[in-house]
């Protein structure tokens, strides 16, 4: 009988380690899981820490591109006000309206 219980008491210990064994192999997955979305993390925050230092460069970089389009707005206003542009624009308008007038006269001559 001692020997039945001895036995029960050590069978009872290997299920218990065997147990112990199973739940320590997974927490140690699970911490290995843990430790690969850590490191994906800091190198997601490695990464926005780069993009943020170049912040700076790109905000200047809109502004100068801010100021060149108003120069050339400001070109462009007062290019379309140049004599010459609006000579040339009623020149154009003359063309036009000449080509259209050849049109409607070549309908009517083949009608």
């Amino acid at each position: 009988m001692r020997y039945e219980k001895i036995e029960s008491e050590f069978n009872t210990q290997i299920k218990i380690t065997e147990h112990t064994k199973q739940s320590l192999e997974e927490k140690i997955s699970q911490l290995n899981a843990e430790k690969t979305k850590n490191y994906d993390f800091e190198k997601r925050i490695q990464l926005q820490e780069a993009q943020l230092s170049k912040m700076p460069d790109y905000i200047k970089l809109i502004e100068e591109i801010k100021i060149e389009k108003n120069l050339l707005e400001d070109r462009i206003k007062d290019l379309c006000e140049s004599p010459f542009i609006k000579e040339a624009e009623q020149r154009g308008n003359v063309y036009k309206k000449m080509q259209e007038s050849e049109l409607t006269l070549n309908e009517l001559t083949v009608n």
